[in-house]
């Protein structure tokens, strides 16, 4: 009697395997590319909304700041120099006399006269404006009376060239005692902008101690 012969076949699926692998391997690159390129849209979306928010608060700020300008600054320190270095407009001698002076000489000249000393009294002050343009800015000392130490209050305004004339724009004034107050209407039909206005009225009028 012969013996049954027994047979096995085999497969080999090695290379259904390797491509199943690079599949997996190219799904997965795939899934990273399109997770960067999701996380660069992510990134410019939110730049762009950053930027618009900062475009709309800096439109919001010029629009409040022309709604409401601000008060302009007065700098003490640059009006002490000013006024230290402030000259006469009409100087009668070589030498100019000092304020405290020309004030003490009126006095000997009222009391000479009689007159009591009830005369108005104003001394011009004067710094360049340096702006192109534009003259002086003339500073007035007003006296109520000669015989007063201090003044009554001031006034400044700066000069124009126009047209082989000289215009007088005012800038503001100042009572005794008082801040000074600036002429809203200075920049108006002037030739001054709003800010060289403000830096003339802070910088170039000689104002009083408060």
């Amino acid at each position: 009697m012969s013996e049954e012969v027994k047979s096995y076949t085999t497969h080999n699926y090695n290379a259904v395997d390797r491509q199943v692998h690079e599949m997996a391997l190219r799904e997965a690159e795939i899934t990273r590319q399109l997770s960067i390129a999701n996380g660069w849209r992510i990134v410019r979306v939110a730049g762009l909304a950053l930027l618009a928010i900062g475009i709309f608060f800096l439109i919001l700020a010029i629009a409040y700041r022309i709604a409401f300008p601000p008060e302009p600054m007065i700098d003490k320190e640059a009006l002490h120099r000013h006024t230290a270095e402030a000259i006469p407009l009409h100087q009668h001698t070589q030498n100019p006399q000092s304020l405290e002076q020309k004030v003490a000489s009126l006095q000997d000249k009222t009391e000479n006269t009689g007159s009591g000393g009830k005369s108005n009294v104003i001394f011009f002050y004067r710094v360049p404006s340096d702006i192109i343009g534009f003259g002086n800015v003339n500073t007035r000392y007003h006296y109520e009376n000669s015989q007063d130490e201090n003044p009554e209050k001031w006034s400044c305004y700066v000069q124009r060239h126009h047209e082989n004339r000289i215009l007088a724009i005012e800038l503001g004034a100042q009572q005794w005692g008082e801040q000074p107050v600036m002429d809203v209407s200075a920049s108006a039909d002037s030739g001054l902008s709003q800010e060289q206005a403000q830096s003339l009225f802070a910088n170039k009028c000689l104002w009083g101690k408060v």
